[in-house]
């Protein structure tokens, strides 16, 4: 009994796991071959590859392609090869495709309600509300703090040839890119040049690690959208301390 329910059990699977896998097909495009459930994201689940080289990757397997076909789970993708199209996309009929794909809950977590994150018409209001910050005359009056920011910067940098001129370039610029931000977007003083463990550097840092968890539950929730409702993916402290640092902004507004 144990056996065939067992049995049951996979072929119940893999029907609901390849439901939609003959929608390029029916179509008459050609596709990069699914994995049944996984589609074309298996490597990406586990972190073994990235999204944009397996569209590379795809990209080039069908030179000949105008437009070729892969499926993140059961959801059909359709990667653009021909420049036609791509201009009719992004210019022509832009408002028929502005829906990006990469949006997560905003309610279960609100930090990612930006212009990277965002989609959809919350994207839009967000992108028309960001384009009156780069007028001529707003970039005018930020320019003074970026020199603030470049000064002290120049600063860092005589210190460090003084001590033997060897540096960590990277983290360098980061730091730099933060207080800068910080400065011109916000209007804080974030201190990352002169200061390297600043907390909003240990933030950013914190951002951008990518722990193995982090990988696997990003992948799911491409590939298993019925699973979103049962785990958040941003870190917790990392959201607990902008959210506090936003709301300190508001009030001092206020």
């Amino acid at each position: 009994m144990i056996i065939y329910i067992i049995i049951i059990l996979i072929v119940t699977v893999y029907f609901y796991g390849t439901r939609n896998h003959d929608y390029w097909s029916k179509r008459n495009i050609k596709y990069n071959p699914p994995v049944p459930i996984f589609g074309n994201y298996l490597k990406i689940l586990f972190g073994l590859t990235s999204t944009g080289i397996m569209s590379t990757e795809v990209y080039y397997k069908y030179p000949n392609e105008r437009v070729v076909g892969q499926y993140c789970g059961n959801t059909p993708e359709l990667i653009i090869r021909d420049p036609e199209i791509v201009r009719d996309i992004l210019n022509v009929d832009f408002a028929h495709f502005y829906n990006r794909g990469l949006s997560r809950d905003l309610k279960k977590e609100p930090l990612l309600k930006n212009i990277f994150h965002a989609d959809g018409d919350i994207w839009k209001l967000l992108r028309q509300r960001l384009t009156p910050a780069f007028t001529t005359a707003k970039l005018k009056s930020m320019f003074p703090l970026i020199v603030k920011c470049a000064e002290k910067l120049h600063d860092v940098g005589d210190e460090i040839v003084e001590k033997g001129g060897d540096c960590y370039v990277r983290d360098l610029m980061a730091r730099f890119s933060i207080e800068f931000i910080g400065a011109c977007g916000l209007g804080i003083e974030a201190d990352t040049i002169t200061n390297e463990n600043s907390v909003f550097r240990k933030m950013g840092k914190e951002i951008f690690k990518r722990s193995f968890r982090n990988i696997f539950l990003s992948g799911l929730y491409d590939v298993l959208p019925e699973t979103r409702n049962l785990y958040t993916i941003f870190n917790k402290n990392v959201e607990i301390f902008f959210m506090n640092k936003y709301k300190s902004f508001q009030t001092k507004k206020l």
